[in-house]
């Protein structure tokens, strides 16, 4: 006896530790057509965000136990600073524990101060298995010298700084 939860709205988490429809078996599906946004714990059969993801209400987190995406969603990523996946002076996460199979927009924003270096690396995703790459990446500019590389590999996605190369003409 499966039972659907389809939402169509913003769900807000509000901390680390919140946990939406945990050991609740019954749950067959969780289904949002909205925006899911916090930090928080989703853990049902499966959770299926089908258009926005916002992890933190500033820099944050979501962790989800089993995922799923049919459609396109678009992942808003923002960055602060180096200090982590889901730290404060870091950068926004997804964590799914299980596959993941990637699909819609990658959109990374960095917050007032931002600042980085040459070969910084920002995590981003972590999974069991990914697959698949974004359909499209919108990256913030970071200056003429350099620029934000998106790299994919079975387990992470990560954003890497990457110096522009001199064209000599």
């Amino acid at each position: 006896n499966q039972i659907f939860f389809i939402y169509y709205g913003l769900l807000k988490f509000k901390l680390l530790t919140d946990t939406f429809a945990e050991n609740v078996t019954s749950i067959g599906v969780f289904e949002n057509y909205g925006t899911m946004m916090g930090d928080g714990i989703i853990n049902c059969d499966f959770a299926i965000v089908n258009a926005h993801y916002r992890p933190g209400q500033n820099i944050g987190l979501m962790t989800f136990l089993n995922y799923q995406s049919s459609l396109n969603p678009t992942f808003f990523i923002q960055l602060k600073g180096t200090a982590g996946i889901g730290n404060a002076n870091g950068n926004d996460g997804i964590i799914v524990e299980g596959q993941m199979i990637l699909s819609g927009t990658l959109d990374v924003g960095a917050l007032p101060g931002f600042t980085t270096a040459e070969d910084s690396i920002y995590t981003i995703i972590k999974a069991d298995t990914i697959v698949g790459n974004f359909s499209s990446e919108q990256l913030p500019f970071i200056d003429f010298n350099y620029y934000f590389d998106v790299l994919y590999t079975d387990t992470t996605v990560v954003l890497k700084v990457v110096k522009n190369p001199k064209n000599w003409t």
